[in-house]
């Protein structure tokens, strides 16, 4: 992937190997999307969303993407619902200007459930957050060194085919 605020510069945006234990039970290992969002994995696919552009008061509260890590996905049926059950646990490195924040011990879960023409998501993910800020401030009063940093997400949505409505909160 090569976004213009990086000059285009080529990187891996996912890279995992995946293992399927059972058909509803399967595992990922290596760089793997963040599921934060109700349409996180596939945020730098154009053509798989119903916008131009996806709603930046929403998609762009948490500047990260991937991270490094594993996790599990497990998919059921409760009746007529069909369920999704997510969990992972990772880290990554965030560049910004001079300064890198190391976020460490990441983890979380999220479900994805659908009935008819609506789907409905729910995600919560914790991590200790660490950045030395002497290089960009010139202090270290202000670095963080594993601090608590949590982001929940909500969304419903209905799609008929002709009709879409959409609504997520973070």
């Amino acid at each position: 992937l090569g976004r213009a605020a990086r000059d285009f510069d080529a990187e891996v945006q996912w890279a995992y190997v995946s293992y399927a234990f059972t058909p509803s039970v399967t595992a990922r290992a290596g760089r793997i999307v963040l599921p934060f969002y109700l349409h996180s994995q596939y945020t730098q696919v154009g053509y798989a969303y119903p916008w131009v552009d996806l709603p930046q008061e929403m998609y762009s509260i948490v500047p990260l993407d991937t991270m490094e890590g594993l996790d599990l996905t497990w998919t059921f049926n409760t009746g007529s619902v069909s369920h999704s059950l997510n969990t992972f646990w990772g880290g990554m490195d965030v560049e910004s200007g001079t300064s890198t924040y190391e976020v460490r011990n990441q983890y979380g879960i999220n479900l994805r459930s659908t009935w008819n023409n609506w789907t409905s998501w729910y995600s919560y993910s914790r991590a200790d957050v660490s950045v030395d800020l002497l290089g960009t401030i010139g202090t270290a009063a202000l670095n963080m060194d594993k601090n608590y940093s949590y982001f929940t997400g909500l969304g419903l949505q209905y799609d008929n085919g002709s009709l879409f409505v959409m609504g997520e909160r973070g």
